[in-house]
């Protein structure tokens, strides 16, 4: 296991520089402080769409993805409201129109928000306290319940200690849309929510919640059990965790969970078995040359069967902030650049072939450039005509 490591290590100081960095495409760099990017299809036309906030602009908004690449994205803005750290599509009320759910920590006011689509009229909802700092929400379902519930997290500050994670639920009888009637239930004490995400962790048929917290004495990388929501851990306990993800990263069938941890690492947990409670842990450190650590991707970047890590960085200045890390036959990560230098402060990652050529590309937000809300294109297959970015 330490002769692994070392060799880890060396490969991650001995990147290629030689290599081109990926093209780098705009969707939108028009406001500032792009925070984030959550995908869904709002319009229904079979492609994913994209949901952003931009926390200095105060602004959220949505972009519809083209029929072909090289056209430019359609967006509309849904909500000025609040500097929004998070925007997520969910159909809160159910009729077959996608909505925007947005999160807001700082500035005024705070909450969480609906944007009804497709007008836009956007409302808070009372439940989640508005004296309270709100940074990420999870659309859910749960068994048996035909509603759409909306788990928001918070963050804690020196005046605000007790943040929490809390189930948002409408009404049981009467319209969604009715939000002075939904209801809250606090499900876990968090320092600072960065991942939440559904996802049926022992085996049971029911959806859990995965969560990453970065701050104070519930950090760390652990899973609520439906429908107790008791806590259990994955790892990376009394850590500085940024985002995870979840995916199969060994080949062996199993969802593994991996996250981004400050300063320069990137942790992934082998799933041993089904009860979601036996996890073996293996570290990874950031390449050379990069920022610190912020997000973490899963897909098979380069087609060769085995998934590849994407990684993401904050304080990036005179390094680079976007790589990808290949995952090699015998077990080791090789690191690749992916960015160039370009950009200072990325946010959370989605994989999609963006242009229609069979491999994964990179979405991503720049805040502090500003890079704006960007994608990178897979040179694995390269369908578009070089020179100059799509507007």
């Amino acid at each position: 296991m330490k002769l692994r490591v070392i060799r880890s290590l060396i490969l991650a100081a001995t990147t290629l520089h030689a290599e081109e960095p990926w093209r780098r495409h705009t969707i939108d760099a028009s406001l500032k402080g792009a925070d984030g990017v959550r995908l869904g299809d709002v319009n229904r036309d079979r492609r994913l769409d994209i949901a952003t906030g931009w926390e200095e602009g105060r602004t959220v908004r949505v972009y519809l993805q083209p029929a072909k690449p090289w056209e430019p994205w359609k967006r509309e803005t849904v909500g000025q409201i609040c500097a929004a750290e998070d925007a997520v599509f969910a159909d809160v009320d159910r009729d077959g129109t996608q909505d925007v759910i947005s999160s807001c920590e700082e500035g005024q006011p705070t909450g969480v928000f609906v944007h009804w689509g497709p007008d836009w009229k956007t409302q808070a909802i009372p439940a989640a306290d508005p004296a309270k700092r709100w940074i990420y929400a999870l659309p859910i379902w749960l068994p048996d319940d035909r509603r759409q519930h909306i788990v928001a997290g918070g963050k804690s500050t020196a005046k605000l200690p007790e943040a929490e994670l809390v189930l948002l639920s409408p009404p049981a009888q009467g319209s969604a849309r009715e939000l002075a009637k939904w209801t809250g239930r606090r499900l876990a004490k968090v320092g600072w929510t960065m991942t939440l995400a559904s996802q049926d962790m022992d085996g049971d048929g029911n959806d859990d919640i995965l969560v990453s917290d970065r701050r104070g004495k519930t950090s760390g990388v652990y899973w609520l059990r439906y429908p107790r929501w008791e806590r259990h851990d994955i790892g990376a306990k009394g850590r500085e965790v940024m985002f995870a993800a979840l995916g199969d990263i060994n080949g062996d069938g199993q969802t593994d969970v991996a996250a981004a941890v400050r300063e320069n690492a990137v942790v992934w947990w082998e799933r041993l078995d089904e009860s979601g409670d036996r996890w073996k842990e293996h570290a990874l450190r950031y390449p050379a040359g990069a920022g610190t650590a912020k997000a973490v991707a899963i897909g098979d970047l380069n087609g060769d069967g085995r998934n590849d890590l994407v990684l993401t960085c904050e304080r990036s200045a005179g390094k680079e902030g976007v790589w990808w890390l290949q995952q090699l036959a015998d077990g080791e990560w090789r690191p690749h650049r992916l960015s160039g230098p370009e950009g200072i402060k990325f946010d959370r990652i989605e994989l999609l072939d963006m242009d229609g050529d069979g491999d994964l590309d990179v979405i991503t937000t720049e805040e502090q450039s500003p890079l704006g809300l960007i994608w990178y294109e897979n040179p694995v297959k390269d369908p578009l005509p070089r020179g100059g970015a799509i507007p």
